[in-house]
């Protein structure tokens, strides 16, 4: 345990990185984003607590390679043009340009934990603008470089950065919509025995909407994540 914390304390050590770090973060939760309703969203009383619903879709083998063709030829990651679809999508749904999507990073940056039993995956607001004048390709890029620079400084995030204020008495604010890629492992054999996930899924804090993609051997799993009190089944697929 005490091995584990020590890594981000050496970190920080760096005091020109950590101020990067916190620079970094400010700036994604800074000025609220316009994108936190959809327009199909219900109103529902101030006192309902989070109700978590799911609906799943399995896409086929020929739209997963359909995007692997398209995030090589646009000379992104998959994850990468994944989210900029569902971006796209929260943008077109709003009449907004931007947005604010909590993107959920595995937290295992340091070698010491990369096999490290526990949870360490966070949700990490990034910011997205998509301008008018913009070509769905054009964002492809400069969001990868988004999601590395965030990556790059997952340690230095603190929920008090979501105000866009260091000030110790603001409450963090809600991410309303939220986003996961995960790449799940081959089937694994021994002797007569195979072993293989059937089912994953962490909940780390509340959301409104969260789409979750899994990559499985041979195929593409997209995965919704709701509060029922504010969208439906129907509605959500």
């Amino acid at each position: 345990h005490r091995d584990l914390h020590s890594f981000p304390t050496r970190r920080s050590s760096d005091l020109e990185e950590a101020q990067d770090g916190k620079q970094f973060w400010l700036e994604q939760g800074a000025n609220e984003s316009p994108l936190q309703t959809l327009p199909f969203e219900a109103r529902p009383a101030s006192d309902e607590a989070f109700a978590l619903e799911t609906h799943s879709a399995l896409l086929a083998e020929e739209v997963w390679e359909g995007i692997a063709a398209m995030a090589a030829k646009s000379g992104v990651d998959v994850e990468t043009l994944l989210l900029a679809c569902w971006e796209t999508l929260l943008c077109r749904l709003t009449g907004h340009s931007e947005a604010l999507v909590g993107m959920v990073f595995d937290g295992r940056k340091f070698d010491a934990v990369q096999d490290a039993l526990g949870l360490f995956a966070r949700s990490l607001p990034l910011r997205f603008r998509f301008g008018k004048e913009l070509r769905f390709s054009d964002i492809l890029k400069p969001l990868q470089h988004s999601l590395r620079e965030a990556s790059k400084r997952q340690e230095y995030f603190k929920p008090v950065y979501l105000a866009g204020t260091e000030g110790q008495h603001t409450a963090p604010r809600l991410i309303p919509f939220a986003f996961e890629y995960e790449a799940w492992p081959a089937e694994r054999i021994a002797g007569e025995l195979t072993f293989h996930l059937r089912r994953h899924y962490t909940c780390i804090e509340p959301f409104k909407l969260k789409l979750s993609c899994l990559r499985t051997e041979n195929a593409l799993i997209a995965q919704f994540y709701f509060d029922r009190n504010l969208y439906t089944h129907e509605q959500v697929a």
